[in-house]
């Protein structure tokens, strides 16, 4: 019986298009574990490369999404600190906010964000 990675191996043998969006996600995997600003780079044109030498529109559309966020790309490559708490506490927030339809009271509606993150850190 074939591991998972031959048969894997197999399917992106026979499907061209599936090895080519295979190896762009390699860059872009390899662009998140470069850890300093010439690595980084370095991926950087490699991916740009591979994308320009297919025509698929996936991957140009992913090309431009992450052109569009390539600084804090960098910024992470180079520091790796992300603001993923921030954007946590944010959707925690906005989804409390959504599940009361709106408060008209702020110190309540602070109050009730402290008491539901602390009881999610307690629990």
């Amino acid at each position: 019986m074939a591991s998972r990675r031959e048969r894997l191996a197999e399917i992106i043998v026979a499907d061209l298009e599936l090895g080519v969006l295979g190896g762009i996600k390699e860059h872009v995997r390899q662009l998140l574990r470069a850890t300093n600003t010439s690595g980084s780079q370095r991926v950087w044109a490699e991916l740009e490369h591979a994308v320009k030498a297919t025509r698929m529109v996936e991957a140009k559309s992913l090309f431009a999404t992450l052109r569009a966020w390539r600084r804090p790309l960098l910024a992470f490559c180079r520091t790796r600190v992300t603001n993923a708490r921030s954007e946590a506490a944010n959707l925690t927030a906005k989804n409390l906010k959504r599940l009361r339809r709106g408060h008209t009271n702020h110190a309540n509606y602070r109050t009730r964000i402290l008491l539901y993150t602390a009881v999610r850190k307690a629990g």
